[in-house]
């Protein structure tokens, strides 16, 4: 079973950026040159992805802070000559 673990950061920037995108989509239904009802999708996907970026490098997700190195350090070797 897989399991996936995310911060309360990631939630919020992907809750945030959802809303950003359902925004830009209740916007474009409303000034579509098209029939009434009909929306752009292209653009809230695109809303969406750019708020996601921006939004985590704002909260620092995107620095690699939180990434942790778990390969063990390498033994050191030391050379000792007696005289």
């Amino acid at each position: 079973m897989i399991s996936l673990q995310f911060s309360a950061e990631s939630g919020f920037v992907v809750l945030l950026s959802l809303l950003v995108g359902w925004a830009v989509y209740r916007h474009s239904t409303k000034n579509h040159p098209g029939q009434q009802g009909q929306g752009d999708l292209a653009v809230p996907i695109g809303a969406v992805a750019a708020s996601v970026l921006i939004l985590s490098f704002l909260f620092g997700m995107g620095d690699g802070s939180g990434a942790t190195d778990t390969t063990p350090p390498a033994p050191s070797t030391s050379v000792t000559t007696r005289e």
